[in-house]
């Protein structure tokens, strides 16, 4: 237990927080696969701005602020990833 605390979870971390991020990413901007997968029955954000699209009575505003909420959430967290848990190259 003590070997799994002190030495495997430390040398994992980054490579758990790197896939996290990474994962998170993708999902952002998953829409085709979860579109093709459920239509627009699960919502999540791609799948919220694309129903205010297509609808006949579109609201271009609210997709507009969704996609900008997307687009600031996924960036911050990949720069988050970038800024804490990566190191400069000259480091390395």
């Amino acid at each position: 237990v003590t070997v799994l605390r002190k030495v495997l979870f430390p040398m994992l971390a980054p490579a758990i927080l790197a896939g996290s991020s990474l994962l998170f990413a993708v999902s952002m901007g998953a829409f085709g696969t979860a579109f093709a997968l459920t239509g627009t029955a699960v919502k999540i954000l791609p799948l919220v701005i694309y129903t205010h699209v297509s609808e006949l009575s579109a609201d271009i505003a609210k997709a507009d602020a969704l996609a900008i909420v997307l687009t600031l959430v996924t960036t911050c967290v990949i720069l988050a990833y970038e800024k804490f848990f990566t190191t400069p190259s000259s480091v390395r």
